[in-house]
């Protein structure tokens, strides 16, 4: 499975949802396909394209058997690399053992997670007050979205749909 970025990115990990796909579900008893999820695999990234780096610790790693459950929470691979920027990734299943038995494989979904921004100010810390009283008793909530303002002079009025 590649993944190509419009501009290179730098991530701290991976979360991979590992195959959760149930079975038959009007059998009496529908088994989950856990048998397709990856098992040993490959994770590289590539900045130019070019040259391929591995961004595991280890070539390669063992991603656990999936439940089958909807609810299961995804694995989380830490990225080796993380201090570079990455224009492509691929994740790919080993020839021996990539899965766990079945003649397919599958992933639900791959998340890249990427570090907050430091240096904000977080939205805990903002408050609003009212400033005007354009508005029969205006809500500060109208200084963030326009909510209660109305009139040909704010951004909520009829043909200033912009909010």
């Amino acid at each position: 499975m590649r993944f190509d970025f419009a501009v290179p990115v730098k991530f701290s990990a991976l979360a991979i949802w590992n195959h959760n796909q149930m079975g038959n579900a009007e059998a009496a008893n529908p088994e989950p396909l856990a048998d397709r999820c990856f098992r040993r695999t490959h994770i590289y990234g590539t900045s130019d394209g070019v040259h391929w780096t591995p961004l595991t610790s280890t070539p390669v790693i063992t991603l656990p058997r999936t439940t089958g459950s909807p609810k299961e929470l995804p694995f989380v691979v830490p990225n080796a690399q993380v201090t570079s920027a990455f224009k492509s990734v691929v994740i790919a299943a080993d020839q021996v053992d990539g899965n766990y038995g079945a003649g397919f494989y599958g992933l639900s979904a791959v998340r890249f997670l990427v570090d907050p921004l430091t240096g904000v100010v977080p939205s805990s810390e903002v408050s609003v007050v009212a400033s005007a009283c354009d508005a029969p008793q205006p809500s500060p909530r109208h200084l963030v979205d326009g909510a209660g303002m109305f009139g040909v002079y704010h951004d909520n009025a009829h043909f200033g749909d912009t909010m």
